[in-house]
Parts: C-alpha cells; sequence; structure tokens
C-alpha cells in the first residue's frame, strides 16, 4: 500500500477547505502554506519540512480551518489509516 501521495500545488490554490473530513495530513517538501481562520485571516505559515493538518486528521474531526499554498508548492499527502496501520 502506498504510503504517501506526491501532489504539486500551484500559489493560491487551496489545499483543503474548513468543514472538510480530516482523513490525511502533509509533510510539505517545497514552498509556503497558510492557514486561515474563519473570518479569512491567515494565522500561521508553514514552511519547507513541516507537517500540518495533523491534528484534525488524528483526532478524525473536520477541518477548522481553510489551507493555501502561499506559493508554488510540493507536498507529500500522508492517509491518517496508514499511520493507524503502522501503529498495530
Amino acid at each position: 500500500m502506498q504510503q504517501t501521495q506526491k501532489i504539486i500545488y500551484e500559489k493560491d490554490d487551496p489545499i483543503y477547505w474548513q468543514s472538510d473530513f480530516a482523513e490525511n495530513f502533509y509533510l510539505l517538501e517545497i514552498g509556503k502554506v497558510k492557514l486561515y481562520a474563519q473570518n479569512g485571516f491567515p494565522f500561521i505559515t508553514y514552511n519547507e519540512g513541516d507537517i500540518f493538518g495533523d491534528s484534525d486528521a488524528l483526532l478524525g474531526e473536520l477541518r477548522d480551518c481553510k489551507a493555501t499554498a502561499a506559493m508554488d508548492c510540493t507536498l507529500h499527502s500522508i492517509k491518517i489509516e496508514s499511520i493507524e496501520g503502522l501503529l498495530q
């Protein structure tokens, strides 16, 4: 089973939306990603090597914010089920 999926996003592409079901998290290989609060205010920027989206995915919750590529990005999407399988 493939553990990660490499995905390329262009600047301003949405990575996920608020209220999306969180079934994966991301490792940022190249670029920057911004998270936006409900009011549209950017409240955190992730850089190369950072992991994001993990807390929602681990808790099986809906996304509580929007994530957008702040520049062209290469991400690795990791399904939470693959992590759960490794832990068992």
